[in-house]
């Protein structure tokens, strides 16, 4: 009983504690602004015009932050636990090098939008998070370190960090959020932490040095524009468990080769791989049911679509827009040929021959037989000149 009691006492007084809290704004300490808590002792750093002031070390070429880890007032501690909204927004053309320190927890939205001479910054491990557009437009950045700690990452927070070259993102993350390194045209090297289970709109969109993103399997969905424009992109593997693809998601990938639909996906949105002008292989699964408007519009390089589907997709009329139909073969279940020939859209395909008959082939060239190959009656065959032969040698008259 005495227990229950004091532990009752106990949240009582902390109650008490919270109600009697304070906070006091923009209180100016140092040439800098701060919101003060008076209950937990804690303080945001505000935003504050650039300034020479005891957190600044100016030099002929540098102007250094140094963030405190704590400030006094009226004789009274706190700690700095927080760089609030738009703190260093108007140092952009100031500040060339900030220094935070291991007391903050979160950074706030567009903290440091638009500090155009930073060129790196490393966030302490007492980070947890970092809210949307935090780092928006910060073109001169070419490194962050992240810190395992960080369990969210807000909207845009690195959007137009055009310089910005390479990443690792903490394992705490599971969604990377709309337009998060949007326009990052330098990015060429990206680490997704092992639990991501999506990748939202516009995440990637304009990374135009990005050429290989290898994507956990534990990802559910991709939103729409996530990869386009991504022009240096040559490969992408898509996890098995991915259910949604969001339209133009590899719009304009323009050195995209091939492409492995996952068999999650029952319809590809419109414009999904609009202008990727290199793809040349497709792999579509017996998932799909419908194909969109525009979907490989303007895939000039197509010559192989390997479709599972035993009964043909609904695909919209300009869905194969641009392919050479008389050039890209097309490859469907041997007892679907029939189906495809009569299906609207499909039997505009020239070549319509069976899965099964190119599989085997790949059988053989996996088994290094690397002369030129046929299929006759369902059946391989080397062909050398004007003459064929059976695997084992024989000629076939």
């Amino acid at each position: 009983m005495k227990k229950k009691i004091f532990t009752f006492l106990f949240a009582m007084i902390a109650s008490i504690t919270s109600l009697n809290a304070e906070i006091i704004e923009n209180v100016q300490i140092n040439g800098m602004k701060y919101n003060l808590n008076t209950g937990d002792k804690t303080a945001e750093l505000c935003r504050t015009s650039p300034t020479t002031s005891e957190i600044v070390t100016t030099t002929e070429d540098d102007v250094i932050v140094t963030i405190p880890s704590s400030v006094t007032y009226l004789d009274n501690n706190y700690v700095v636990t927080r760089i609030g909204e738009y703190a260093f927004h108007d140092w952009g053309e100031y500040v060339t090098s900030i220094v935070i320190p291991n007391s903050v927890t979160s950074i706030g939205k567009c903290a440091f939008f638009g500090c155009k001479l930073i060129t790196s910054i490393q966030i302490p491990n007492s980070v947890t998070i970092i809210e949307e557009s935090a780092f928006l437009s910060c073109e001169s950045i070419t490194a962050i370190t992240l810190p395992n700690t960080i369990t969210e990452i807000g909207e845009s927070a690195f959007n137009g960090c055009n310089k910005l070259e390479a990443m690792t993102l903490p394992n705490g993350i599971t969604s990377i959020r709309e337009r998060t390194f949007d326009g990052c045209t330098s990015l060429s090297s990206i680490n997704l932490p092992e639990n991501l289970t999506s990748i939202e709109s516009n995440a990637f969109a304009r990374c135009g040095s990005l050429s290989y993103v290898d994507i956990p399997q534990t990802l559910t969905s991709i939103g729409e524009h996530a990869f386009s424009m991504c022009s240096s992109l040559t490969s992408i593997n898509i996890p098995r468990n991915v259910t949604s693809i969001g339209r133009y998601a590899f719009s304009r990938c323009e050195n995209l080769t091939s492409v492995i639909i996952p068999s999650g996906i029952t319809v590809l949105e419109e414009d999904l791989f609009w202008r990727c002008t290199k793809l040349e292989s497709v792999t579509i699964p017996s998932t799909v049911t419908e194909i969109k408007s525009a979907v490989f519009e303007e895939c000039t390089s197509l010559v192989k679509i390997y479709n599972y589907g035993t009964n043909p997709a609904n695909a919209y009329s300009n869905a194969f827009d641009g392919v050479n139909k008389s050039s890209c073969a097309l490859y469907v279940p041997k007892n679907s040929i029939n189906l495809y020939k009569n299906a609207s859209v499909w039997k505009d395909f020239y070549s319509i021959s069976a899965i099964e008959d190119v599989q085997a082939i790949d059988d053989v060239e996996a088994d290094n037989v690397r002369s030129a190959k046929i299929i006759i009656d369902g059946n391989v065959y080397i062909n050398r000149g004007d003459k064929v032969f059976t695997l084992q040698g024989q000629e076939v008259k």
